[in-house]
């Protein structure tokens, strides 16, 4: 089913990331997460994250050593300090309070 969101800027790959993001606001997750919350194939995932990442839209967080692995995972989040995120979220939180 097509979010609000989604409604407004189309359904694309990109758009799925960035409203993951910004519902997500403040937490921090590795690609594995966004790849199973957004359904979207790895690859095109880790482009669009690096994309995000370039642009200033997303930031890399922590690196951490989840208990069932050995490695350490890379952690991503929604840049708060980005002016553009700023006015994203003020859009996204009207949209989501108001039927569209």
């Amino acid at each position: 089913m097509e979010t609000k969101f989604e409604k407004i800027f189309g359904n694309s790959a990109r758009i799925r990331v960035i409203e993951f993001f910004l519902i997500t606001q403040k937490i921090s997750f590795p690609i594995e997460s966004i790849i199973e919350e957004t359904k979207i194939k790895k690859t095109q995932v880790y482009k669009i994250v690096n994309e995000l990442i370039t642009q200033q839209i997303l930031r890399k967080d922590k690196k951490e050593r989840p208990s069932f692995s050995s490695k350490r995972l890379q952690y991503y989040r929604l840049n708060l300090n980005n002016p553009v995120n700023k006015q994203l979220i003020k859009t996204f939180s009207i949209m989501l309070k108001r039927s569209i």
